[in-house]
């Protein structure tokens, strides 16, 4: 997990959970914070920019059905102006 700054993880780096979470990408004071990507157990993932541990700003969510969000997060949230493509259900 990330570079060591004046006792804190800071920088690029990788962290894996005891569940198979995985983030990579940048950290401050042991938050992700910046641009990275998540890939989460049940098989969705993010990837975009974060601010204090939560998506925040531009980012795409890909569940694994095959849906995608792209556009603005808020505090983990999907919030603001974005396109949500569904797969053909036919």
């Amino acid at each position: 997990m990330g570079e060591w700054r004046n006792g804190q993880v800071t920088g690029n780096g990788v962290h894996t959970m005891k569940n198979g979470q995985r983030y990579e990408g940048e950290f401050v004071n042991f938050l992700k914070h910046g641009f990275g990507h998540e890939e989460f157990p049940n098989g969705d993932r993010y990837e975009g920019r974060y601010v204090q541990g939560q998506a925040h700003g531009q980012g795409k969510y890909y569940w694994k059905n095959g849906t995608v969000y792209s556009g603005d997060f808020v505090e983990g949230y999907r919030e603001g102006r974005g396109v949500l493509i569904a797969p053909n259900r036919l």
